[in-house]
Protein backbone atom coordinates (compact mmCIF):
# COMPACT_ATOMS: atom_id res chain seq x y z
CA UNK A 1 0.00 0.00 0.00
CA UNK A 2 2.98 1.94 0.90
CA UNK A 3 3.43 2.58 -2.97
CA UNK A 4 0.27 4.09 -3.70
CA UNK A 5 1.27 6.97 -1.64
CA UNK A 6 4.66 7.49 -2.90
CA UNK A 7 5.36 10.21 -5.22
CA UNK A 8 8.33 9.76 -7.33
CA UNK A 9 8.70 10.40 -10.65
CA UNK A 10 10.32 6.59 -11.33
CA UNK A 11 8.11 4.96 -9.27
CA UNK A 12 5.42 2.76 -11.42
CA UNK A 13 1.47 3.81 -10.44
CA UNK A 14 -0.50 1.75 -12.83
CA UNK A 15 -3.81 1.05 -11.20
CA UNK A 16 -3.07 3.22 -8.17
CA UNK A 17 -6.04 4.72 -6.24
CA UNK A 18 -5.39 7.04 -3.90
CA UNK A 19 -4.85 10.57 -3.79
CA UNK A 20 -2.93 12.11 -6.04
CA UNK A 21 -1.16 9.04 -6.46
CA UNK A 22 1.32 9.07 -9.40
CA UNK A 23 1.22 12.57 -10.23
CA UNK A 24 3.87 13.68 -12.06
CA UNK A 25 5.44 10.51 -12.89
CA UNK A 26 7.14 10.24 -16.40
CA UNK A 27 7.45 7.02 -17.93
CA UNK A 28 5.09 5.46 -20.21
CA UNK A 29 2.03 3.79 -18.53
CA UNK A 30 3.00 5.04 -15.24
CA UNK A 31 0.19 6.04 -14.03
CA UNK A 32 -2.19 3.95 -16.61
CA UNK A 33 -5.86 2.80 -14.98
CA UNK A 34 -5.07 5.11 -11.87
CA UNK A 35 -8.77 5.23 -9.90
CA UNK A 36 -8.33 8.50 -7.38
CA UNK A 37 -8.75 12.45 -7.50
CA UNK A 38 -6.14 13.82 -9.01
CA UNK A 39 -4.16 10.48 -9.71
CA UNK A 40 -1.45 11.26 -12.28
CA UNK A 41 -2.09 14.81 -12.43
CA UNK A 42 0.85 16.62 -14.41
CA UNK A 43 2.55 13.17 -15.70
CA UNK A 44 4.64 13.39 -18.59
CA UNK A 45 4.74 10.47 -20.75
CA UNK A 46 3.12 8.41 -23.30
CA UNK A 47 -0.36 7.30 -22.11
CA UNK A 48 1.37 8.24 -18.88
CA UNK A 49 -2.84 8.22 -17.32
CA UNK A 50 -4.41 6.71 -20.05
CA UNK A 51 -8.07 5.56 -18.72
CA UNK A 52 -7.47 7.16 -15.51
CA UNK A 53 -10.52 7.60 -13.75
CA UNK A 54 -11.04 10.55 -10.66
CA UNK A 55 -11.81 13.74 -11.00
CA UNK A 56 -8.65 16.13 -12.18
CA UNK A 57 -6.89 12.88 -13.01
CA UNK A 58 -4.82 13.27 -16.17
CA UNK A 59 -4.57 16.87 -15.92
CA UNK A 60 -2.14 18.87 -17.22
CA UNK A 61 0.04 15.91 -18.51
CA UNK A 62 1.94 15.97 -21.42
CA UNK A 63 2.40 13.40 -24.07
CA UNK A 64 0.32 11.17 -26.72
CA UNK A 65 -2.50 9.72 -24.76
CA UNK A 66 -1.73 11.03 -21.93
CA UNK A 67 -5.14 11.09 -20.11
CA UNK A 68 -7.28 9.24 -23.44
CA UNK A 69 -10.59 8.16 -22.04
CA UNK A 70 -10.07 9.55 -18.44
CA UNK A 71 -13.63 9.50 -16.89
CA UNK A 72 -14.24 12.30 -13.78
CA UNK A 73 -15.02 16.09 -13.97
CA UNK A 74 -11.89 18.12 -15.46
CA UNK A 75 -9.94 15.14 -15.87
CA UNK A 76 -7.65 15.96 -18.81
CA UNK A 77 -7.59 19.69 -18.47
CA UNK A 78 -4.98 21.37 -20.31
CA UNK A 79 -3.08 18.09 -21.49
CA UNK A 80 -0.71 18.27 -24.25
CA UNK A 81 -0.02 15.92 -26.87
CA UNK A 82 -1.69 13.86 -29.50
CA UNK A 83 -4.93 12.26 -28.24
CA UNK A 84 -4.00 13.43 -24.71
CA UNK A 85 -8.11 13.47 -23.75
CA UNK A 86 -9.80 11.65 -26.20
CA UNK A 87 -12.94 10.22 -25.72
CA UNK A 88 -13.09 11.38 -22.51
CA UNK A 89 -16.22 11.51 -19.93
CA UNK A 90 -16.70 14.27 -17.35
CA UNK A 91 -17.74 17.67 -17.52
CA UNK A 92 -15.24 20.33 -18.54
CA UNK A 93 -12.85 17.62 -19.88
CA UNK A 94 -10.41 17.75 -21.69
CA UNK A 95 -10.61 21.79 -21.53
CA UNK A 96 -8.09 23.60 -23.02
CA UNK A 97 -5.89 20.52 -24.32
CA UNK A 98 -3.62 21.30 -26.80
CA UNK A 99 -2.79 18.42 -29.72
CA UNK A 100 -4.37 17.08 -32.75
CA UNK A 101 -7.84 15.30 -32.04
CA UNK A 102 -6.86 16.05 -27.78
CA UNK A 103 -10.34 16.28 -27.00
CA UNK A 104 -11.99 14.70 -30.00
CA UNK A 105 -15.13 12.62 -29.04
CA UNK A 106 -15.65 13.39 -25.70
CA UNK A 107 -18.79 13.45 -23.89
CA UNK A 108 -20.08 15.64 -21.02
CA UNK A 109 -20.47 19.38 -20.46
CA UNK A 110 -18.10 21.92 -21.53
CA UNK A 111 -15.60 18.81 -22.98
CA UNK A 112 -13.22 20.17 -25.24
CA UNK A 113 -13.71 23.77 -24.68
CA UNK A 114 -10.81 26.13 -25.62
CA UNK A 115 -9.22 23.11 -27.36
CA UNK A 116 -6.19 23.65 -29.66
CA UNK A 117 -5.32 21.34 -32.25
CA UNK A 118 -6.26 19.75 -35.92
CA UNK A 119 -10.03 18.15 -34.71
CA UNK A 120 -9.42 18.68 -30.92
CA UNK A 121 -13.55 18.49 -30.53
CA UNK A 122 -14.74 16.37 -33.15
CA UNK A 123 -17.52 15.10 -32.94
CA UNK A 124 -17.57 16.42 -28.95
CA UNK A 125 -21.13 15.43 -27.60
CA UNK A 126 -22.11 17.52 -24.37
CA UNK A 127 -23.94 21.41 -24.14
CA UNK A 128 -21.06 23.77 -25.04
CA UNK A 129 -18.55 20.77 -25.94
CA UNK A 130 -15.65 22.43 -28.28
CA UNK A 131 -16.45 26.39 -27.84
CA UNK A 132 -14.32 28.73 -28.73
CA UNK A 133 -11.79 25.73 -30.37
CA UNK A 134 -9.17 26.63 -32.86
CA UNK A 135 -8.06 24.47 -34.99
CA UNK A 136 -9.27 22.43 -38.38
CA UNK A 137 -12.34 20.60 -38.07
CA UNK A 138 -11.78 21.36 -34.23
CA UNK A 139 -15.51 20.86 -33.85
CA UNK A 140 -16.55 19.41 -36.85
CA UNK A 141 -20.17 17.81 -36.19
CA UNK A 142 -20.09 18.43 -31.91
CA UNK A 143 -23.19 16.79 -31.24
CA UNK A 144 -25.29 19.22 -28.69
CA UNK A 145 -26.39 22.45 -27.47
CA UNK A 146 -24.55 25.73 -28.26
CA UNK A 147 -21.59 23.44 -29.24
CA UNK A 148 -18.73 24.86 -31.40
CA UNK A 149 -19.63 27.91 -31.25
CA UNK A 150 -17.36 31.07 -31.72
CA UNK A 151 -14.53 28.17 -32.95
CA UNK A 152 -12.19 29.28 -35.64
CA UNK A 153 -10.75 27.07 -38.05
CA UNK A 154 -10.91 25.09 -41.58
CA UNK A 155 -13.66 23.18 -42.74
CA UNK A 156 -13.12 20.42 -45.13
CA UNK A 157 -10.24 20.55 -47.85
CA UNK A 158 -11.75 22.83 -51.12
CA UNK A 159 -14.53 23.36 -49.40
CA UNK A 160 -14.77 27.33 -48.71
CA UNK A 161 -17.98 27.25 -47.18
CA UNK A 162 -17.02 25.00 -44.42
CA UNK A 163 -15.63 26.20 -41.52
CA UNK A 164 -14.47 24.88 -38.16
CA UNK A 165 -18.51 23.53 -36.64
CA UNK A 166 -19.27 22.05 -39.88
CA UNK A 167 -21.95 19.31 -40.03
CA UNK A 168 -22.80 20.63 -36.17
CA UNK A 169 -25.95 18.91 -35.23
CA UNK A 170 -28.21 21.23 -33.17
CA UNK A 171 -29.69 24.20 -34.09
CA UNK A 172 -27.89 26.64 -31.80
CA UNK A 173 -24.52 25.13 -32.48
CA UNK A 174 -21.73 26.52 -34.33
CA UNK A 175 -22.87 30.34 -33.65
CA UNK A 176 -20.34 32.96 -34.25
CA UNK A 177 -18.23 29.84 -36.17
CA UNK A 178 -14.91 31.46 -38.54
CA UNK A 179 -12.13 30.21 -41.59
CA UNK A 180 -9.73 32.26 -40.90
CA UNK A 181 -9.75 33.66 -44.48
CA UNK A 182 -12.53 35.64 -43.99
CA UNK A 183 -12.70 39.68 -44.62
CA UNK A 184 -11.40 41.50 -41.13
CA UNK A 185 -14.15 43.22 -40.44
CA UNK A 186 -16.01 39.86 -40.12
CA UNK A 187 -14.40 39.16 -37.14
CA UNK A 188 -16.16 40.36 -33.65
CA UNK A 189 -13.77 38.37 -31.48
CA UNK A 190 -10.22 39.57 -30.01
CA UNK A 191 -8.93 36.46 -30.07
CA UNK A 192 -10.40 36.01 -33.37
CA UNK A 193 -8.67 38.98 -34.46
CA UNK A 194 -5.63 38.23 -32.84
CA UNK A 195 -4.50 34.68 -33.65
CA UNK A 196 -1.92 33.40 -35.64
CA UNK A 197 -3.40 32.72 -38.62
CA UNK A 198 -4.66 36.88 -39.04
CA UNK A 199 -2.17 38.56 -37.16
CA UNK A 200 -0.02 39.68 -40.21
CA UNK A 201 -3.16 40.91 -42.09
CA UNK A 202 -5.74 42.13 -39.12
CA UNK A 203 -5.64 44.03 -35.94
CA UNK A 204 -7.53 44.81 -33.03
CA UNK A 205 -8.40 48.32 -32.31
CA UNK A 206 -9.92 47.79 -29.14
CA UNK A 207 -13.91 47.52 -30.11
CA UNK A 208 -13.37 46.03 -34.06
CA UNK A 209 -10.82 44.22 -36.27
CA UNK A 210 -10.13 45.71 -39.38
CA UNK A 211 -7.55 45.73 -42.12
CA UNK A 212 -3.73 46.04 -40.93
CA UNK A 213 -3.41 48.10 -43.91
CA UNK A 214 -6.71 50.51 -43.51
CA UNK A 215 -5.10 51.00 -39.94
CA UNK A 216 -1.41 51.83 -41.79
CA UNK A 217 -3.34 54.29 -44.10
CA UNK A 218 -5.65 55.88 -40.93
CA UNK A 219 -2.21 56.55 -39.27
CA UNK A 220 -0.22 57.71 -42.69
CA UNK A 221 -3.59 60.14 -42.60
CA UNK A 222 -3.25 61.04 -39.40
CA UNK A 223 0.31 61.83 -39.67
CA UNK A 224 -0.24 64.40 -42.65
CA UNK A 225 -3.11 65.40 -41.17
CA UNK A 226 -1.03 66.40 -37.88
CA UNK A 227 2.15 67.52 -40.52
CA UNK A 228 -0.81 69.81 -41.73
CA UNK A 229 -1.52 71.51 -38.94
CA UNK A 230 1.96 72.21 -37.55
CA UNK A 231 2.60 73.46 -40.93
CA UNK A 232 -0.62 75.61 -40.84
CA UNK A 233 0.39 76.69 -37.30
CA UNK A 234 3.78 77.48 -38.76
CA UNK A 235 2.68 79.55 -41.23
CA UNK A 236 0.12 81.70 -39.05
CA UNK A 237 3.02 82.68 -36.81
CA UNK A 238 5.48 83.40 -39.36
CA UNK A 239 2.57 85.88 -41.07
CA UNK A 240 1.97 87.08 -37.47
CA UNK A 241 5.60 88.28 -37.03
CA UNK A 242 5.73 88.96 -40.63
CA UNK A 243 2.53 91.56 -40.28
CA UNK A 244 3.88 92.86 -36.82
CA UNK A 245 7.67 93.37 -38.30
CA UNK A 246 5.61 95.21 -41.23
CA UNK A 247 3.59 97.34 -39.14
CA UNK A 248 6.52 98.52 -36.94
CA UNK A 249 7.76 99.53 -39.76
CA UNK A 250 5.40 101.48 -41.15
CA UNK A 251 4.74 102.92 -37.34
CA UNK A 252 8.61 104.20 -37.27
CA UNK A 253 8.56 106.20 -40.68
CA UNK A 254 5.13 107.92 -39.96
CA UNK A 255 6.39 108.89 -36.26
CA UNK A 256 9.85 109.71 -38.25
CA UNK A 257 7.52 111.92 -40.82
CA UNK A 258 5.12 113.48 -38.29
CA UNK A 259 9.12 114.55 -36.20
CA UNK A 260 10.39 115.99 -39.44
CA UNK A 261 6.93 117.91 -40.16
CA UNK A 262 6.91 119.12 -36.85
CA UNK A 263 10.44 120.40 -37.63
CA UNK A 264 9.98 121.77 -40.50
CA UNK A 265 6.83 123.61 -39.17
CA UNK A 266 8.81 125.04 -35.88
CA UNK A 267 11.45 126.52 -38.52
CA UNK A 268 8.97 128.87 -40.40
CA UNK A 269 7.38 129.99 -37.33
CA UNK A 270 10.79 130.81 -36.23
CA UNK A 271 11.66 133.00 -39.95
CA UNK A 272 8.18 134.60 -39.55
CA UNK A 273 8.31 135.75 -35.74
CA UNK A 274 11.69 137.40 -36.91
CA UNK A 275 10.41 138.94 -40.07
CA UNK A 276 7.56 140.20 -38.03
CA UNK A 277 9.39 141.17 -34.86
Amino acid sequence: MLLYTITSAEANFQNCNTTSCGKECNESYCAKNCNATQCGERCEAPECADLCVGDYCGQHCKGGSCASQCQGENCGQYCQGRYCAEICKGDYCGQHCKGDYCASECQSKNCGQYCQGEECAYQCHGDYCGQNCKGKLCATECKSENCGNNCLGYGNPGQPSQNCAYGCLDPNCGIGAKRPDENCTEYVLDWHCESDELVNNCTWTGDKCIDKVEKDDEEENDEESKDSEELSLELIIVIVVVSSLVLAVAIYFYCKGKRNTSMKDNKVQSIVSKLIF
